[in-house]
């Protein structure tokens, strides 16, 4: 993180744009270890991410847990469920928040990848997909958009589609 204020520690000024790492968050409370400095409690519009993608780090491990818990679900059970249901929707937002440290998020996922292992092993679904159905219907899809893009009906996959992009050859 990067800090957006001064702050004073002790007889040391730790000035704007000092670079540190998130070691704790309570609230809107933010614990930024400074190297150098030791641990300065930060409000969360204090500091901004020190590059764009660090923020998308958290949505990232929490879409990781989400998509191990829904494949073991749907081993299980047989059929696709994409509702998430308590307690595992409100540790996904811990985690999205930042609130959940990565040892742990990796801890609970390495856990999880167990029960999904041992949910394969005793899965009723077919051990080979259907490929001729999933070909029909992703050739049903193709058909759909295409008649929809020539006919031009109303709609994100007719008239009011985007131009197709154009084509680019980079060396």
């Amino acid at each position: 993180m990067v800090t957006r204020i001064d702050r004073v520690v002790g007889e040391r000024r730790v000035p704007q744009g000092t670079v540190g790492r998130v070691t704790k968050v309570s609230g809107d409370a933010v614990d930024v270890t400074v190297v150098g400095v030791g641990v300065l409690r930060y409000a969360r519009g204090e500091l901004t991410p020190r590059r764009l993608g660090q923020a998308l780090f958290a949505h990232r491990r929490a879409e990781a847990v989400r998509l191990i818990a829904t494949a073991t679900r749907w081993l299980r059970g047989g059929t696709p469920t994409f509702e998430v249901e308590e307690p595992l929707r409100s540790r996904l937002f811990a985690i999205k928040r930042g609130e959940v440290a990565l040892s742990e998020v990796l801890a609970e996922a390495d856990a999880m990848a167990l029960g999904l292992e041992a949910a394969r092993d005793v899965s009723t679904l077919p051990k080979r997909p259907d490929v001729a159905r999933i070909d029909a219907v992703l050739r049903r899809i193709g058909e759909e958009l295409a008649r929809r893009w020539v006919t031009r009906v109303e709609g994100p996959f007719g008239k009011d589609a985007p131009p197709a992009p154009e084509i680019v050859w980079n060396e």
